[in-house]
């Protein structure tokens, strides 16, 4: 997944069948990030300002009264196939 985007720090969710399997974190502006190994199926992914810096989507912070970080949805399903490499350009524009 080739991330384009201008955040300071954010992260990745991986979703299958409505549960997150895998988060990618830690990253700086634009970045590629991988996923080996995945079964085939039907995949969403989720890109997530992380603010703080805790690795988490946080909904509210209580102590200066901030709103929800930022979750951007990519569009449509990803589908994977066996034996298959796919390349997603997920591009953010804030």
């Amino acid at each position: 997944v080739k991330v384009d985007t201008d955040m300071d720090w954010w992260f990745v969710e991986l979703i299958k069948n409505d549960k997150v399997i895998s988060i990618q974190t830690s990253f700086i502006q634009s970045e590629t990030v991988y996923f080996k190994h995945l079964p085939p199926g039907s995949y969403s992914l989720n890109i997530v300002g992380d603010k703080n810096k805790n690795d988490r989507w946080d909904s509210f912070n209580p102590d200066d009264y901030t709103g929800p970080e930022k979750r951007f949805v990519y569009e449509r399903p990803v589908k994977i196939k066996a034996n298959w490499e796919h390349e997603i350009d997920f591009i953010i524009n804030e």
